[in-house]
């Protein structure tokens, strides 16, 4: 006599037992291989995320006032980002809204991007422009480490681009004061 499907929403499993649903022992297998692997991920240390938050300025104090900040851990890679507030600060991010990045010794970049070629130079809204270097891992120079349960705040100091004078352009720049 064949017996009937149990009535509950699981499936009934081939060797005839409804406590649990088909392929379970697929879904703890692979569920056990998931966390083996993201413990090892960093090779040892705590790499929780931790809360960072920060500014961007430049060596004269002047603060970045757009752009985003990027960390990227080492070893293992993981990403986190902010974008620069019009006061300078930001709060990074590495999976949801202002989390932090995870904890450990991160490479970070600074990037701008910049559009003002048609722009006459008396309109220009005088930011601080972070100089391009900045904005490639290989050449930024800037490194920081993540602690586990301490507030993570990072003054991020930058060189600023310099400016090209164009035709007709004097080359002095008026939010430094030039006469």
């Amino acid at each position: 006599m064949a017996t009937a499907p149990p009535t509950s929403d699981h499936r009934w499993n081939a060797s005839g037992d409804s406590s649990r649903p088909a392929g379970w022992r697929a879904w703890a297998a692979l569920l056990a291989v998931g966390c083996l692997l993201g413990g090892g991920l960093g090779c040892g240390g705590d790499h929780s995320i931790q809360p960072v938050r920060g500014y961007v300025q430049a060596r004269d104090g002047r603060r970045a006032t757009f752009g985003m900040v990027e960390l990227t851990a080492e070893p293992g890679g993981q990403v986190a980002s902010g974008i620069i507030q019009e006061d300078g600060s930001f709060r990074l991010t590495t999976v949801r809204d202002g989390d932090g990045a995870v904890a450990g010794r991160h490479r970070a970049i600074v990037v701008q991007v910049v559009n003002t070629e048609h722009i006459p130079l008396e309109q220009h809204h005088h930011v601080l422009d972070v100089h391009p270097r900045h904005g490639r891992y290989e050449t930024s120079g800037l490194t920081f480490t993540i602690e586990p349960g301490k507030g993570n705040y990072l003054e991020i100091v930058v060189d600023e681009a310099a400016r090209k004078p164009r035709a007709g352009d004097s080359g002095r720049r008026p939010d430094r004061g030039n006469p």
